[in-house]
């Protein structure tokens, strides 16, 4: 007997107690994982119908952005409950930055020099804070703490 007529007989005697749709799962309700189809999104159908109701979308969004970004005052009050140490600080620091670039564009001729600096610290630590035996990096850690909070001042 030769090759071909071998593979012949073998597969006729397979095919009549094999059938080739047994025990297969119907996956005809299934996503095609082989060849996955695009991953379009669009608000309306092709007659125009709204697919999604995207109406609290915009809500989200601002809400994200109000996370990412919070305002100054949202700041201010959860350092206040929470006594984060490391955000009173940042604040502070940050008020001190807007308050100094305030004072350069109401006095364009403020000529930035030791002298001036040192005179602007220790001036409102004496009248402010009562303190004149500090040294000038210490009493400005102090007008900006102070600031910060104002049962100090």
């Amino acid at each position: 007997m030769d090759q071909q007529t071998k593979e012949r007989l073998s597969a006729e005697e397979t095919a009549r107690f094999m059938d080739s749709q047994f025990g297969q799962l119907d996956l005809s309700g299934s996503p095609d994982l082989n060849h996955p189809a695009a991953e379009t999104f669009e608000l309306q159908d092709r007659h125009g119908f709204n697919r999604v109701d995207d109406a609290g979308l915009a809500g989200i969004n601002r809400l994200k952005e109000l996370l990412a970004n919070p305002p100054r005052e949202v700041l201010e009050e959860i350092s206040k409950e929470t006594n984060n140490p490391e955000l009173i600080s940042e604040l502070a620091h940050e008020r001190a930055e807007e308050v100094a670039h305030e004072f350069r564009r109401f006095n364009p001729g403020y000529l930035k020099c030791d002298a001036n600096w040192r005179s602007m610290i220790e001036t409102p630590a004496h009248n402010f804070l009562g303190e004149d035996d500090l040294d000038v990096e210490e009493a400005q850690e102090l007008l900006i703490s102070a600031d910060s909070s104002p049962s100090r001042i």
